[in-house]
């Protein structure tokens, strides 16, 4: 199962999904939705959690988002709508 540590800060395992995440998308437009997507699937497959997919991915992705420029709100609702596929993949 995915772990979250106590402090709020993304896991390693979150890091590592999406720095891979963004060595294939990221250089596409719109790369960090593309990132936040496959990150989760990443993350899904590994833990099966809706809650701490969502956890991991908005302790680390929504920061960069909106230092990118992205609207906060909406990068949230990607993050969130990712988070649920959690327990489709396994």
């Amino acid at each position: 199962m995915l772990r979250m540590r106590v402090c709020g800060w993304p896991s390693a395992t979150a890091v590592t999904a999406a720095m891979f995440a963004m060595a294939l998308v990221g250089h596409i437009r719109g790369g960090l939705g593309y990132v936040t997507i496959l990150a989760a699937c990443i993350l899904s497959a590994l833990s099966g959690s809706a809650v701490a997919d969502a956890a991991a991915l908005t302790a680390l992705l929504l920061p960069m988002m909106v230092k990118a420029g992205h609207d906060k709100a909406r990068s949230g609702g990607l993050i969130a709508a990712c988070g649920v596929i959690g327990p489709i993949i396994p």
